[in-house]
């Protein structure tokens, strides 16, 4: 290999790309979560279920979270961060129909409903998938950079649909407000299928071409290179004790992000809504 990179795109436009990625998959959050005071009524559904619901895209990106990261090392982020937004697009492509089809549900309706919560969630494990997908666009001295613009612009997303979403169904109704995300979805599927690209390491490897990490480096820039399984980067990272702590405090930041996210709109309904 020599000193010429063949890799195409830049990690500019691999930032960009892939936060736009994030911000639409982790959308996914508020799903049903503005929304459920609505279809409490409509549905009589209990404290139980209407909580169920309004978690259930929460619980599904939780759940992919894991193993759509681990592959990232394997596959590289392009091809999962499409399969997300994939799934997250089809959940919504149902929930668009199920709301054509039954524009007020009633209580049998509840599974549907529930089922296309769970597929809208697939696009929060966005998330575990572009965080190594950016930090292999760049050095490590300028990830901080990097992926705080990354964090910080893609979760704008849960916020402004739990905003806009609302707003939406007020005026147009559960139908049209859907299908207007269902089509946005669809839109930055096709955009990021055409302009993402993977980092060099693995644009180098789908071409067949041999990998040296210090010429990588060298004509790249690509400072991080996959160095094996993900079980044995997991050791490695555990027997860390400070990625222990940093665990914990997302464990409770970030979890209390969702949690607010999800169930915010339905606590103000309830306690402060003068209807």
């Amino acid at each position: 290999m020599d000193e010429v990179c063949y890799a195409r795109s830049s990690p500019r436009d691999a930032l960009a790309w892939t936060t736009l990625a994030f911000f639409a998959g982790f959308a996914g959050v508020s799903a049903f979560g503005p929304i459920v005071p609505k279809l409490k009524e409509s549905m009589a559904l209990s404290p139980l279920l209407m909580s169920l619901l309004g978690a259930s895209p929460a619980l599904t990106g939780s759940l992919l979270r894991i193993p759509f990261g681990a592959m990232v090392d394997r596959y590289g982020g392009r091809k999962l961060l499409l399969i997300l937004l994939g799934l997250t697009c089809l959940g919504l492509a149902a929930t668009t129909f199920a709301f054509l089809l039954f524009p007020r549900p009633g209580p049998s309706h509840y599974p549907l409903f529930l089922l296309c919560g769970i597929m809208c969630g697939s696009g929060i494990a966005t998330f575990s998938v572009g965080v190594p997908t950016v930090s292999y666009w760049y050095p490590q001295k300028r990830q901080g950079a990097a992926l705080s613009l990354y964090g910080g612009l893609g979760n704008l997303g849960p916020g402004l649909f739990a905003l806009l979403l609302p707003w939406l169904v007020l005026q147009f109704g559960f139908f049209p407000s859907y299908g207007i995300w269902f089509l946005m979805i669809a839109a930055i599927i096709v955009l990021c299928s055409l302009f993402m690209k993977d980092a060099p390491y693995f644009q180098y490897k789908e071409m067949g071409l041999a990998v040296d990490r210090e010429a990588l480096l060298f004509a790249c820039g690509e400072e991080l290179v996959p160095t094996g399984k993900a079980t044995a980067s997991i050791r490695r990272a555990s027997a860390d004790y400070r990625m222990w702590i940093l665990t914990f405090f997302y464990f409770v930041s970030f979890g209390g992000f969702i949690a607010l996210t999800v169930w915010f709109p339905t606590y103000w309904k309830g306690n402060y809504s003068p209807c």
